[in-house]
């Protein structure tokens, strides 16, 4: 489902950049996105509460894919 929403993203002309987060914990939903193609781009400390995790707020990834690293996975035929 993420594969379909991030080429459907990229298939609009306006959208150069698709980006999200996830706890650092959460190495699950990191593996996936990286296996999708995006990038790790930094830690943003201190950034979301999690409730159920914790009580204070949590460092997070910050992951992204710009329109030029999606073309060239299509290009090597990567989905």
């Amino acid at each position: 489902m993420l594969r379909a929403l991030r080429d459907y993203l990229f298939s609009l002309p306006t959208v150069h950049r698709v980006w999200g987060h996830t706890d650092t914990a959460n190495v699950g939903v990191l593996k996936l996105n990286q296996n999708l193609g995006f990038k790790v781009e930094g830690v943003l400390r201190s950034y979301e509460t999690h409730p159920n995790v914790s009580d204070g707020p949590r460092d997070c990834y910050i992951y992204a894919m710009t329109r030029a690293d999606w073309l060239e996975l299509k290009q090597r035929g990567e989905k």
